[in-house]
């Protein structure tokens, strides 16, 4: 029999999830996220939130190749900050740069419980940089974690900002069934 950490994840995440998937074109994001969830949809507006999210113990929304929209949206803010939580949405953005221009994109980036950055060949400053603001007192250890983590292609490094997270656990890369968890 194999074993049950080669089936699923040591360190699920927390649900709802609102997470923010970052790379470059073809680094991977869409496979991952498929990996976790086998279903993705469109940017929806509240009405169809409210619609889906009615009654029901957990819906799952994936916005996908709408890095610019989102981030001028007030409705995927509200999404982001409020709606998730209250109605149980699991939440997954995919985006091309981590730090995306917008309205409203710094503050639903603060509002991710996960951020996953991929290797970025052209810009692997975004992951040090994060780093740097994520684990501010450990910078050695955060570059570290993101040059490993990232060192290969389609490496991706997952940064787990959920409130109850003990910290040794906040990053982490190889969390998919049948992938070595490396924290």
């Amino acid at each position: 029999m194999e074993a049950w950490w080669k089936e699923r994840s040591l360190l699920p995440f927390h649900s709802p999830v609102t997470a923010m998937i970052v790379g470059p074109t073809m680094s991977g994001k869409t496979s991952f996220v498929y990996e976790i969830l086998k279903h993705a949809d469109g940017l929806p507006s509240k009405d169809q939130i409210d619609k889906w999210s009615e009654g029901v113990q957990h819906t799952v929304s994936v916005l996908y190749d709408m890095m610019m929209q989102v981030a001028k949206s007030e409705e995927s803010l509200t999404l982001f900050c409020v709606t998730a939580h209250h109605r149980r949405i699991s939440v997954f953005m995919l985006a091309q740069n981590l730090y995306m221009p917008g309205k409203f994109a710094g503050t639903i980036s603060l509002n991710c419980h996960y951020v996953i950055i991929f290797r970025n060949v052209r810009d692997s400053r975004q992951v040090f940089t994060f780093g740097s603001q994520v684990f501010p007192l450990r910078l050695t250890y955060s570059k570290e974690a993101g040059n490993k983590a990232t060192s290969i292609p389609f490496g991706y490094l997952v940064v787990d900002m959920s409130p109850g997270t003990e910290d040794k656990y906040r990053s982490r890369t190889h969390i998919l069934p049948n992938e070595d968890t490396i924290v």
